[in-house]
């Protein structure tokens, strides 16, 4: 079982489990009971099943009861973002001071949250260059078991982690415009969505102590930075429309600067670098010769005389006769015995079958006269 098949009802037992992670108090012994048995209560399909041989967990004591192959699922595209795939979308518009210092201290509440799994984490190579890094001091120590649900029960204790989870996630998948009204509107917020992640994600913070505000809030700041990263793209023209520019990128220049480049220079340089005639490669368009009126799509004139004649290549064949014959091989068969009485019955023609002399015609005939 993976993400993509969870539903909502789903989502929301899983997050009931992965939150509320107490700290080293007396708390923990009651803290292992509990999530036990609410694991216990989970449908079959979120549960691990009785025969697990030849398939290794690596669960802890306190979650071996979960689906591992779910979890491990949902644990692969959660570190997906948190190691890569949401700091290319949202250290551009850092780097670029598209946001206001309280928005870009809540959206680097991510980095330090590496320090669970990365035993080489370094606050200082994880922050974006010229920014001081952020210390959480032994907050996010590094998870000794590498279970999984232990790691995302620690991140979804954190509210600030789910809230710049949850915008980073906004801002990078494709979101449609419904969802965003929705979510003004208060009415089921973001559960129109038709991506899972981003369900699970909104079901996570929703259980904290924010509640729907701040699954508001934080999509408000993720919409709000899908807008700024369309804006810088159309003025730096890496995503610009309906212009006769193209970005590219020269050698020897930073790869974040976009060079802007105009679609005709291009397109004659680019002709120039190709091996043909220097005929091809002048400003001038230059016409080929006119195509033979025997070929191509005009129609053959109607004087012209025709180099192969029809009749001598065998389209007429008047005087082939068709075989009428069984082949001997076939002559004794069962077959072909039925086909020979059949014949011999349709060449039997009764006489009233003639409609020129009809069988019980009255035949009027003179009398011979008798001589003496």
């Amino acid at each position: 079982m993976d993400t993509r098949r969870l539903d909502g009802r789903d989502m929301k037992r899983l997050v009931r489990i992965l939150r509320n992670v107490p700290g080293p108090t007396d708390e923990q012994a009651h803290y292992r009971k509990f999530i036990k048995q609410i694991i216990q209560d989970l449908p079959r399909r979120l549960r691990s099943p009785t025969l697990t041989f030849g398939s290794p967990s690596n669960l802890c004591y306190i979650h071996k009861g979960l689906n591992a192959h779910l979890i491990n699922d949902i644990w692969a595209w959660l570190k997906h973002e948190f190691e890569g795939a949401l700091g290319m979308f949202l250290y551009p518009l850092i780097m670029h001071n598209l946001l206001t210092a309280d928005q870009e201290w809540k959206l680097r509440q991510l980095e330090p949250v590496l320090q669970m799994w990365q035993r080489d984490f370094s606050p200082d190579t994880s922050r974006p260059p010229g920014h001081e890094p952020i210390y959480a001091a032994d907050k996010w120590f590094y998870q000794q078991n590498q279970c999984p649900a232990c790691i995302m029960a620690r991140i979804g204790s954190e509210q600030d982690v789910l809230f710049a989870l949850f915008a980073g996630m906004v801002c990078r998948y494709n979101i449609k415009q419904s969802t965003y009204e929705d979510a003004i509107r208060g009415h089921a917020a973001w559960s129109r969505t038709s991506s899972k992640r981003i369900r699970f994600v909104k079901y996570w913070l929703r259980n904290t102590h924010g509640g729907d505000n701040i699954v508001f809030e934080a999509g408000e700041l993720g919409m709000l930075m899908k807008r700024l990263r369309r804006h810088y793209h159309s003025l730096s023209g890496t995503a610009a429309q309906n212009t006769p520019v193209t970005a590219g990128y020269r050698p020897g220049e930073a790869y974040s600067t976009p060079v802007v480049v105009d679609e005709n220079q291009a397109y004659e340089y680019y002709l120039s670098t190709l091996d043909t005639p220097a005929s091809y490669q002048t400003s001038g368009l230059e016409f080929p010769a006119p195509p033979d009126p025997k070929i191509g799509p005009n129609p053959r004139p109607s004087d012209a005389e025709p180099l192969s004649p029809a009749e001598p290549l065998g389209f007429e064949r008047l005087g082939v006769s068709y075989r009428r014959s069984m082949p001997r091989n076939m002559q004794d068969g069962p077959l072909s015995i039925f086909r020979q009485r059949s014949k011999q019955k349709l060449l039997y023609r009764h006489p009233s079958a003639n409609p020129y002399t009809p069988h019980g015609a009255i035949h009027i005939s003179t009398p011979q006269s008798s001589t003496a």
